[in-house]
């Protein structure tokens, strides 16, 4: 079983119709039809990180583009 992570905290409708609210950096099994579903909202890398000081939850910085992301250059 793969992981993935909910990309921002926001409210999605799957095919059946019912609604779901995911949480940035929540933890979603691979598999799971919503994510097949809805892959736009789900990265296998994580969002947030927990730290011991501060406070608390900080954005993991991500590297690369996202899939049909356009990244600003100087």
């Amino acid at each position: 079983m793969g992981i993935v992570y909910a990309t921002s905290t926001t409210s999605i409708v799957n095919a059946g119709g019912v609604a779901f609210t995911l949480h940035k950096g929540e933890v979603w099994d691979a598999d799971d039809p919503l994510v097949k579903q809805r892959p736009e909202f789900f990265t296998d890398e994580p969002v947030i990180a927990r730290v011991s000081a501060g406070e608390g939850w900080r954005p993991v910085e991500q590297a690369t583009a996202a899939p049909g992301e356009r990244r600003k250059t100087r």
